[in-house]
Order: structure tokens, then sequence, then C-alpha cells
């Protein structure tokens, strides 16, 4: 498999959307690619935002190893800034 060419020496940043920001969100994270650009990322990694499990949840959010689907993406994480919630 070839790679890109400009990924042969390009920075990457990991990024799991509920420890990037207070507000887990897609939206929020989004807000942070300035600070990232600068800082002289590249391409951000997006790690799989799955739903978490409620049954004996610790805290508001719970552990993110407590995956309830994994074929799902976590609705409350996808959150458009010009779409607003789709949950409601």
């Amino acid at each position: 498999m070839m790679n890109a060419v400009w990924s042969r020496n390009a920075v990457l940043y990991e990024m799991n959307l509920r420890q990037a920001t207070p507000e887990g969100t897609l939206a929020a994270a989004a807000e942070r690619l300035g600070f990232l650009r600068d800082l002289g990322i590249d391409a951000v990694w997006l790690m799989p935002h799955y739903p978490i499990g409620e049954v004996g949840r610790k805290g508001s959010l719970g552990s993110y190893y407590s995956i309830r689907d994994y074929r799902a993406v976590d609705p409350a994480g996808v959150r458009h800034p010009k779409q607003g919630d789709r949950n409601r």
C-alpha cells in the first residue's frame, strides 16, 4: 500500500472527542483545529466515538471502555455547529 506523499513527514494528532474538549463533541473539537494547526499538526486522526454503556456508570460520562454498541456512533458527540443538536 502506498502512502500519500504529504503523509511521509506529516505530524498526526490522535483525538478522542471525550477527552479533547470539556463538551466532548465534534463541534467543540472543530473549534480547536486552528490551535492544532498552529502547533504544526498536519492531520487529525479521530478515534471511534461509540455510545457508552449506562449500567453501573461511573460519573456523568461513564467509561469510554464500556461500549454499548460497536456499530453505532454516539449521537451525543456528533453535533455540527450549523445544525445544532441532532437529538432534539
